[in-house]
């Protein structure tokens, strides 16, 4: 994690917080900057072969997937002492492998290099069955993980256990003292979307079960997916940049890092 000095004012993006289990003192945490295409910002600038080889890579592959650009919360020490610590990841396939690597093993991994170990790991994902996915846990977070083979919904009237509406499931399993973390990954930009608009609506008050967000946005605009051909069939064609920035300027506003 990145100490506070004048560079790293210039560089990241802060949030800044009153701490109620400390007398409201204040504290600020660097979060990623909203900039360019919200990815590593070495990613699209890698020479097409550079990674080609002897590290089995094509194109900027390890720049565009990386995490490494990823800024966890440094601790939990203004939550609660009685808070509990969960991880709901709604496209997790297996816990060690995925398209662009696996979600569930690095987010557990890095969080817990962090201070921050998951009491409660819940995923879901419609097209692999809860023994593939169990058959890539290793046995040692088997008490705390939970898979659903299920297709998610954006609408919370049409939520029941075989189409979830994940918002409503982390409110019904959580307090707003506990620290949640909210993965939402599965290319489906209007069952995305919706859930984030639901969110944001002010309707509502689920955001605030919420503390941290994992959100690809899929749009056109977006350079480093269009010349990758993750387009046309999962993006946007209607939103642009400037949305994914307010989406995530939104969500930072109401205390979501």
């Amino acid at each position: 994690v990145p100490v506070r000095s004048v560079e790293n004012d210039r560089v990241f993006s802060r949030l800044t917080y009153a701490d109620d289990y400390n007398g409201g003192a204040l504290y600020t945490e660097y979060i990623e900057p909203l900039v360019s295409h919200l990815r590593h910002p070495l990613a699209g600038c890698v020479k097409k072969d550079s990674f080609s080889g002897t590290f089995g890579r094509k194109e900027d592959r390890l720049m565009v997937f990386t995490r490494s650009y990823v800024l966890p919360r440094p601790d939990l020490f203004h939550f609660s002492p009685e808070s509990r610590s969960f991880l709901f990841d709604a496209g997790a396939s297996s816990w060690k492998t995925g398209a662009g690597g696996p979600s569930l093993s690095i987010l557990d991994d890095l969080w817990s290099r962090h201070g921050i170990n998951f009491d409660k790991i819940e995923a879901w994902e419609g097209a692999t069955s809860e023994k593939d996915f169990y058959s890539s846990l290793p046995s040692v977070h088997k008490d705390r993980v939970w898979y659903h083979q299920a297709w998610i919904s954006s609408d919370p009237n049409e939520h029941d256990p075989s189409k979830p509406f994940i918002p409503g499931v982390i409110r019904n399993s959580t307090t707003k003292d506990d620290y949640v973390f909210f993965k939402l990954d599965i290319d489906s930009k209007s069952v995305e979307t919706g859930t984030v608009d639901y969110l944001l609506s002010g309707n509502n008050s689920d955001i605030e079960y919420i503390d941290e967000f994992a959100w690809e946005h899929h749009i056109r605009q977006n350079y480093i997916m269009a010349a990758r051909g993750w387009c046309p069939g999962g993006c946007d064609y209607e939103k642009s940049s400037l949305d994914s920035y307010n989406y995530f300027l939104e969500l930072r506003r109401r205390g979501v890092r």
